[in-house]
């Protein structure tokens, strides 16, 4: 919230010091993470870029002999989130995909964090 009360953004607080690691594992090398922060903090959309790697992650940690049964539980929970909160976005992703589109307010979901953007328009050196 800001100073007259209304919704800013959503912050998610990472309790678990194990997920907090493997986030940072996955976004390695991007700038501006709010993981370092104490409480580590990320947003909604650094969840949804995560989604793959963490699914990779849980597979992998149920394969192993001896399973980090807290940290397959935190991963789970962050899936259940992720899955939760971008419900909608996942559904009109695919659908739009069919159709070989996106639109403005999906755009942001084609370019992971860190990633540079550009564009060159032909009138303009």
């Amino acid at each position: 919230m800001d100073s007259k009360g209304r919704y800013q953004k959503t912050e998610i607080d990472i309790r678990s010091q194990e997920l907090c690691e493997v986030l940072m594992e996955i976004h390695r090398g991007v700038e501006g993470l709010d993981l370092l922060r104490s409480p580590p903090v990320c947003d909604l959309k650094l969840l949804f870029f995560s989604c793959k790697e963490l699914e990779e992650r849980l597979e992998l940690e149920t394969s192993k002999g001896t399973p980090n049964t807290a940290l397959i539980s935190e991963i789970e929970v962050a899936l259940h989130l992720i899955h939760e909160e971008h419900e909608t976005t996942f559904a009109n992703l695919q659908s739009l995909a069919r159709h070989e589109s996106i639109t403005f307010d999906l755009l942001w979901t084609l370019f992971r964090h860190g990633t540079l953007v550009f564009n060159r328009h032909e009138f303009i050196e």
